[in-house]
């Protein structure tokens, strides 16, 4: 099974077919939707997730064969997102510690390092963040990764580096 979900993951970018259109017509913006996940595992379980994603982080190699040619590639990682999915996760962590779905979302925050806006981004920020990527008005960015999330940087010395602050 984590074998079908690893390439399920990483099957997206590697569709030649857009880009050989892109190339085609000089034109075009790829971007990978990659994860925090990819940079800062957070759960074990989530591990083939995490590999697929830290795979489509980097997009400057691709971005230097084809941007010349037109085409622009980008990698975008979100951080939390208050989908479906994430909502079902906060009602298993409350079930399962007997907290409120509030306290569990409150301690991912926290697991996070803390989100300053004190909530999960929602998708519509993301999708908004994303149209600006492929409009004219970002034309001169390719080959870049951006992380759409907050992450105590202290919080990640530790984890990275094994020191204390």
């Amino acid at each position: 099974m984590k074998n079908k979900k690893l390439k399920f993951d990483r099957s997206g970018p590697f569709d030649r077919d857009f880009l050989l259109d892109m190339l085609e017509r000089k034109s075009g913006v790829i971007i990978h939707i990659a994860s925090i996940q990819g940079r800062l595992l957070l759960h074990d379980s989530l591990l083939p997730y995490a590999v697929a994603k830290s795979g489509l982080i980097n997009s400057k190699g691709l971005s230097k064969e084809v941007s010349p040619k037109g085409a622009r590639v980008l990698s975008v990682s979100p951080g939390w997102i208050k989908t479906t999915a994430a909502i079902a996760m906060m009602e298993r962590i409350a079930a399962s510690s007997n907290t409120t779905i509030e306290e569990a979302a409150k301690s991912v925050m926290d697991t996070l390092g803390g989100i300053p806006i004190d909530r999960p981004a929602l998708p519509e920020e993301i999708v908004e963040f994303i149209g600006f990527l492929v409009s004219p008005k970002a034309h001169y960015l390719t080959g870049t990764g951006l992380s759409l999330t907050w992450y105590n940087t202290n919080y990640l010395k530790i984890l990275n580096n094994k020191q204390s602050i």
